[in-house]
């Protein structure tokens, strides 16, 4: 039985992962994307590294499910990118 309670396991799952992106930039359309299909061909295990697993996983959980955290930070970026493209135009 662990000495944590449910909630620290919980916190100190969720925040010993990192998460990889790749963020590409078209010098055509001046535009910044987040490169999911090159994310998948780079990051063929996942994008996601868990430091408790030691191992890598995937932000898409199947049958059009998504690890919520990492579906918050995909937000964020492609948010970032929208703004940063706003500024290239």
């Amino acid at each position: 039985m662990s000495m944590l309670g449910n909630s620290a396991m919980r916190w100190l799952h969720r925040n010993m992962k990192t998460h990889h992106f790749i963020i590409s930039y078209d010098s055509i359309s001046k535009q910044w994307v987040h490169d999911i299909d090159q994310e998948e061909i780079h990051y063929n295990d996942g994008t996601v590294w868990s430091e408790i697993t030691q191992q890598w996983a995937s932000g898409y959980l199947g049958d059009g499910e998504h690890d919520q955290e990492d579906a918050d930070l995909c937000e964020k970026i492609n948010d970032a990118l929208e703004q940063l493209n706003k500024t290239n135009k």
